[in-house]
């Protein structure tokens, strides 16, 4: 079962503007971000829109599905590393340090969404 499937069948009834039709979108992002780190890039910034934006946290950002899932369950809570700031769970931002077994590491941050007008670009332009 994929994580969007999970997502459906345990949160159906909530808001969680699933990337289906763009799941080859996971591998992409990973690969960049594999990439990146090769050439020795230190930082990327990402933004977004909401659609695909959990699944991308959770598979790219390889934030753990028990906070992913305990955001749908609205039980909030901090855990180290996993700071957050927005206002629904598809508006969040987060940033991860991402470590690699050679000892490479790669800081990713996803801005948050400002607003349901998908204003993101000045935020993402402003942060890096």
């Amino acid at each position: 079962m994929t994580f969007e499937d999970y997502c459906q069948l345990k949160f159906g009834a909530k808001k969680r503007f699933s990337i289906e039709g763009l799941d080859s979108g996971i591998t992409a992002l990973s690969s960049l971000v594999d990439a990146a780190v090769e050439d020795n890039v230190e930082n990327l910034v990402f933004g977004m829109a909401h659609r695909g934006r959990v699944s991308i946290l959770a598979n790219v950002f390889k934030k753990p599905l028990e906070l992913v899932f305990a955001e749908f369950k609205d039980i909030k809570g901090k855990e180290e590393g996993w700071a957050q700031a927005g206002d629904v769970k598809y508006h969040l931002s987060q940033t991860v340090v991402k470590e690699y077994e050679n000892g490479k590491k790669i800081r990713l941050s996803m801005m948050a969404n400002p607003s349901h007008l998908e204003c993101i670009n000045p935020v993402v332009y402003g942060s890096a």
